[in-house]
């Protein structure tokens, strides 16, 4: 992103921009405040499909200094984040922890399918994400 300046051909993606748009996704599809913290099947697809556009814009990033530069690596950073974070709210079909994870379309907890971890993995080489559970053992 630093190499990039005014000069460059094509769009020009600022990192402040960048991360007004992630906040605004994840606020309006993965159970934010505007959407009283709750979500659903369709409202994740579309995070999902968002987050995607978001991260083929940021290869447009454009750092006019060093803090810029470092805002260009923490809202790559928190891209991924927020796409993990989709994936593994799809993947939990309940409703865990109302408030932190409450789907609208699985309004109920539901111990018998979703008593374990659900741990979400991103593969850098092939560009893909692995979903696994792990079940819950109580300890104390």
């Amino acid at each position: 992103p630093y190499r990039r300046d005014s000069q460059t051909p094509g769009p020009v993606v600022l990192p402040q921009e960048a991360e007004e748009r992630l906040q605004k996704i994840m606020d309006e599809y993965a159970g934010g405040l505007s959407s009283a913290y709750q979500t659903n099947k369709a409202m994740l697809t579309m995070a999902e499909q968002k987050l995607d556009a978001l991260e083929k814009q940021l290869t447009y990033l454009m750092a006019r200094s060093p803090h810029d530069l470092m805002q260009a690596h923490e809202v790559i950073d928190r891209l991924l984040v927020a796409q993990a974070l989709v994936k593994h709210m799809l993947t939990r079909e309940e409703t865990r922890w109302p408030a932190f994870h409450s789907r609208s379309d699985f309004p109920e907890r539901n111990d018998a399918d979703w008593l374990n971890f659900v741990n979400t993995r991103y593969d850098k080489e092939r560009g893909a994400w692995h979903i696994s559970r792990r079940p819950y053992t109580k300890m104390v």
